[in-house]
């Protein structure tokens, strides 16, 4: 729904100015678009430009195919008269804009017929956790045509959040608010005689949602997996987040590590929650760190998140093979070319590419011996 507000002034030919209640007739063509307005008056000193009527137009398209937009506004000053009839023009925001024309009927009626409305406004800002229930304003109104006079919410209702008693004017919250999700209403009250057909007149009443600390702090991911070459000198290697949807100094969080850090080897800054290592690490010592991380609200401690982040150690070819033992072997003279005499094994921390192992014979009186460079067979 897209409001539209319309604007007038108008004097007799005196210039003096007047006061002329509206009754809006709105008549719509078969259209995808479908325009609505409300019943309205305009007290005797309203200034030029007082906001008469709202109109809202809908579409039952999506997206901006749904978001409607136009004027209605008047050329000249307006003289007590007859009926008047007004032509709208509505469009989508489309690409291609689907349009719709309506007539708006305004009827001039006596001031005094409308009904006298007011309210009280018991509680202008209200905390999203105030209880259902919870009274807001009073709308009273006095007519002169018929009582009794009932009230209704006109606009402004969003998700029922509010509802007001038809015979008491009690305007009370019916539906939990929250401040995250809209942090104001403006709501239309409607005061309406039981005459046929019947006058309404409307008040505007604007409440706005005060924030409280209702939100926990949350993780953006429930583990986090981050990187670090062995050796590397301290340096930063990754960050985490967490979030709060509560507003101001109530959405401050502070980081900590609250287990897994051996030696002490990580620093998690509190405030942006950047992830340092404090030393060189060493692969072949520890490959994998677990670390537990907690974010916690600054002015409620109370309110936190957990998270992990594992940290793999990468491996760089820092170590050189050893041999499993010293070998010692005889062979017989007599033994033939070809004959296995001995198999050699070794082994090297390292991984990957950086644990393959040659051999070789680097000494011998003789080529009467051969090593395979692969499995170490000599």
């Amino acid at each position: 729904m897209a409001p539209f507000r319309f604007y007038t002034a108008w004097t007799e030919k005196s210039k003096q100015c007047t006061s002329l209640p509206l009754l809006l007739l709105i008549q719509v063509s078969q259209s995808k678009l479908t325009v609505f307005s409300y019943n309205t008056i305009v007290s005797e000193d309203s200034p030029a430009g007082t906001v008469f009527a709202m109109v809202t137009a809908s579409d039952i398209d999506e997206g901006v195919n749904g978001e409607l937009s136009g004027n209605v506004y008047t050329t000249g000053v307006l003289q007590w008269a007859e009926d008047l009839v007004l032509n709208v023009h509505v469009e989508d925001a489309g690409e291609t804009p689907k349009s719709d024309t309506s007539t708006i009927s305004i009827r001039f009626q006596n001031i005094a017929e409308f009904p006298q409305i007011s309210v009280e406004i018991l509680n202008g800002s209200i905390p999203e956790n105030v209880p259902v229930g919870t009274l807001v304003a009073v709308v009273s109104a006095a007519s002169t045509r018929a009582e009794p006079v009932s009230f209704y919410l006109a606009s402004g209702n969003l998700d029922n959040k509010f509802h007001v008693d038809q015979v008491s004017g009690a305007l009370t919250v019916d539906n939990p608010l929250d401040y995250e999700d809209k942090k104001g209403f403006a709501l239309l009250m409607e005061a309406r005689d039981s005459a046929s057909p019947p006058f309404s007149s409307f008040e505007e009443i604007h409440i706005s949602i005060s924030d409280i600390n209702d939100n926990y702090p949350q993780f953006t991911q429930a583990e986090y997996r981050c990187e670090v070459f062995e050796n590397h000198p301290p340096s930063w290697i990754c960050d985490v987040l967490a979030v709060d949807a509560d507003f101001d100094n109530m959405s401050l969080v502070l980081y900590n590590i609250i287990d897994g850090n051996v030696n002490n080897y990580f620093m998690l800054d509190h405030e942006n929650g950047l992830l340092s290592t404090t030393a060189a690490l060493d692969r072949e010592d520890i490959s994998t760190f677990n670390l537990t991380i907690e974010a916690a609200e600054l002015n409620n401690p109370s309110h936190r998140d957990r998270a992990t982040v594992i940290v793999s150690v990468l491996d760089r070819n820092d170590n050189a093979p050893r041999f499993s033992q010293i070998f010692s072997i005889e062979v017989p003279e007599d033994s033939p070319v070809g004959h296995s005499a001995i198999q050699i094994s070794s082994s090297d921390d390292d991984l990957g590419t950086n644990a393959v192992i040659n051999y070789f014979i680097i000494d011998q009186l003789s080529n009467q011996h051969h090593c395979d460079s692969e499995t170490g067979t000599n």
